[in-house]
């Protein structure tokens, strides 16, 4: 009975022995039945890539990384062993990716030449190309889920920000202020109206004046003529001649002038009319938020909206914590 349970016992201690075998062969990666050849990646950044994370080409393991290190320039040489027999892609590149929502990453085996979804990847892989040529494959790391939800609190933030300042904004206090400054302007608009009007008037009396003075100095200027003519055929000095031509040159500025002063006073007149719509419009528009009515006035006078987009805003923050803090409450994964 005694050499029966040491019997026991020794069998129990070499089952537990090559167990503890078997659990570090595995665990381990060690290859048994052949050898495995070592190829180095370089990337600017690995992310949360381990030393014994899985190798992958087309989602099957192929093997794991051997080990990480720091390179010059900023670079980050990453050493993978993969089986022999395994037939590579041509101008093999590496692209290190998530694997699962829980910090889990691996080195997935590409082509170069294929194409990809984020165009950051090709980028990365020329980068590395002319850094080290055929020395090292190109390597490229890609964002995870964690940066892609924190991305998402900041948006959610940013949206709380921004409806925070809409109702600092646009509340009945500065609506009522508008209100006051368009009436204040409409005032002044209506000021400046009577202003032209008068100025119109005494601008075209004027014009008439000069007119009139015009035709009165250019009779004037031909009897003068008439009268220098005789007098040049009676003398022969040019004289009075040369005096007569500048008066006529003299009237013609005069009615170019009362011509330039009619020109100025219709473009004042089309102008009141356009600047008294504007005025108009103005008016109708900030009566319409101070009574309520459109949009913007809806967001003045009802504080109702601002309160649903902050419940909403505070709901989505939750909800993203939540994913965060209990991805397998909202995702299912398995291995096998």
């Amino acid at each position: 009975m005694r050499r029966r349970n040491e019997v026991l016992v020794g069998g129990s201690i070499l089952a537990a022995l090559a167990t503890v075998a078997a659990g570090i062969i595995w665990l381990g990666e060690v290859q048994l039945s052949g050898p495995r050849r070592l190829a180095e990646a370089r990337f600017r950044s690995v992310g949360g890539l381990g030393v014994g994370d899985p190798v992958t080409l087309r989602g099957v393991k192929v093997g794991r990384v051997d080990a990480i290190r720091l390179a010059g320039d900023d670079w980050v040489a990453v050493e993978l062993r993969i089986d022999r027999e395994v037939e590579l892609p041509g101008d093999p590149a590496a692209v290190v990716t998530p694997s699962t929502l829980f910090g889990e990453w691996a080195v997935t085996v590409v082509s170069r030449s294929a194409p990809f979804d984020d165009p950051s990847v090709p980028a990365q892989f020329a980068e590395a190309a002319q850094a080290h040529g055929d020395a090292a494959w190109p390597g490229a790391a890609q964002i995870d889920i964690s940066q892609l939800t924190a991305k998402a609190g900041q948006i959610a933030g940013d949206l709380a920000t921004l409806s925070g300042r809409v109702e600092s904004v646009f509340d009945s206090a500065m609506a009522e202020r508008l209100r006051t400054s368009v009436g204040e302007l409409a005032e002044l608009a209506s000021n400046l109206q009577e202003f032209v009007r008068r100025q119109q008037g005494k601008v075209e009396r004027t014009a008439l004046s000069a007119e009139r003075g015009a035709g009165a100095l250019a009779e004037a200027a031909a009897d003068l003529e008439a009268a220098a003519a005789r007098l040049d055929s009676a003398t022969g000095d040019r004289q009075l001649q040369d005096i007569l031509e500048s008066g006529r040159s003299s009237a013609g500025d005069l009615r170019a002038a009362s011509a330039d002063i009619r020109s100025l006073t219709s473009a004042v007149s089309e102008q009141q009319g356009s600047v008294i719509r504007t005025i108009v419009a103005t008016d109708s528009l900030l009566t319409r938020l101070a009574e309520g009515r459109g949009t913007l006035g809806l967001l003045a006078q009802d504080s109702a909206l601002y309160h649903e987009t902050t419940l909403t805003v505070r709901e989505l923050r939750k909800l993203l914590a939540d994913v965060q803090a209990n991805p397998r409450k909202y995702f299912k994964f398995s291995v096998f």
